[in-house]
């Protein structure tokens, strides 16, 4: 599509730019721990939230594995 002597020059402006994955992995587990440790106190500072999580501890495991089924379903419709 484009003239060979302007392909050619196209070609000797390309640099590889390399990235350090290994840097972002590391922020990213970061980020990671410091959203599940904020989102487990946020969870449990809730009260109504905890009554929930202590009827759901509770209730008989039939009634779990039901509602486990249920949820789990649920995206399949």
């Amino acid at each position: 599509m484009i003239p060979d002597a302007q392909a050619a020059t196209l070609a000797a402006t390309i640099e590889v730019q390399y990235f350090d994955w290994r840097k972002l992995a590391k922020y990213s587990f970061w980020i990671v721990l410091f959203s599940i440790v904020s989102s487990v106190s946020a969870a449990l500072s809730d009260r109504m939230l905890r009554d929930l999580l202590n009827v759901l501890f509770a209730a008989p495991a039939l009634l779990k594995c039901a509602a486990l089924s249920l949820v789990a379903a649920g995206p399949y419709r």
